[in-house]
């Protein structure tokens, strides 16, 4: 799948690449703030989408979850990092 973004009057940017098994959109449901990057499959691809409240109750009943979402989102957004990379 991949990932871009898109800057005023610019074309969007491919920024990353997502493999098997990598995931997407934990920024907008840590922080209720709007999705930041478009997603397209480049081939057929299973989904699994969750709503935030589940999300929330997943991190209720798994809280190690939490910091592994929220470190994810914090490399996501820093400074030449790429939105689908990772540590």
């Amino acid at each position: 799948m991949e990932v871009c973004q898109e800057r005023p009057g610019q074309a969007p940017e491919r920024v990353a690449v997502l493999e098997p098994g990598d995931y997407f959109g934990e920024t907008a449901l840590l922080e209720e703030v709007p999705r930041n990057s478009t997603i397209t499959a480049l081939s057929a691809v299973d989904v699994l989408t969750i709503g935030r409240s589940d999300f929330q109750t997943l991190l209720v009943t798994f809280p190690a979850l939490r910091p592994v979402f929220e470190d994810l989102a914090r490399a996501r957004r820093r400074p030449g990092k790429s939105a689908g990379e990772s540590e």
